[in-house]
């Protein structure tokens, strides 16, 4: 999937496309691979220790993993087109690119944390352990990420298509999807967290 109904008047824009599609491609390829990897190793992990109730546990961890590898591929690869600076302004453009590489920044800081903390929890679930603490440090977490990852890149994302135009690529589609599932998830599990800190 490219950009839609959006047909090159020009041979460089052709050049373009031809150079998107390929860097479109190769992402597709490794992010594949790599959530694909994720996948099976959280996922299997988790049944491996917790049984079926680890299930859960691989799609989150897998769903962040999808969300903030669509977050880099938004900035490195859908905006650094030229048909932004088109339909926008050079200021403009750069202002949001480096919004997506700070944020996206943020969001990979925040996994290795969020990571540990499902984990232990999970753990203590398992273990029929009391985890009222380790709920608390969740909820921070959790706080953490909605409020510099998943929201700023819905935000940034939803600017970036506004003014792309007919140009919207899949890349920019998926991250959107991504962003918007984990911040239900993370909001439910904030939730659930919250509830359970006495416990």
């Amino acid at each position: 999937m490219h950009a839609g109904s959006w047909a090159p008047s020009t041979l460089l824009d052709q050049k373009d496309i031809q150079q998107e599609d390929k860097q479109y491609g190769d992402f597709y390829i490794a992010a594949g691979a790599i959530v694909g990897a994720t996948a099976v190793i959280a996922t299997g992990a988790g049944v491996k220790y917790f049984g079926l109730a680890g299930v859960p546990l691989g799609v989150v961890i897998t769903l962040r993993m999808l969300d903030l590898q669509t977050d880099w591929a938004l900035f490195a690869i859908s905006m650094q087109n030229e048909r932004l600076e088109r339909n926008t302004d050079a200021e403009f453009a750069g202002h949001l690119r480096t919004s997506s590489a700070t944020f996206s920044a943020f969001g990979s800081i925040l996994l290795i944390p969020g990571i540990y903390i499902c984990v232990k929890r999970w753990q203590n679930v398992a273990g029929g352990t009391p985890y009222g603490k380790i709920n608390k440090y969740n909820v921070i977490v959790i706080a953490l990420t909605v409020l510099f990852e998943d929201f700023p890149q819905l935000v940034i994302n939803a600017i970036y298509m506004d003014n792309i135009g007919d140009d919207v690529d899949a890349i920019s589609i998926i991250c959107m999807v991504a962003s918007s599932l984990s911040l239900v998830f993370a909001c439910c599990d904030a939730y659930s967290s919250y509830n359970s800190m006495d416990e």
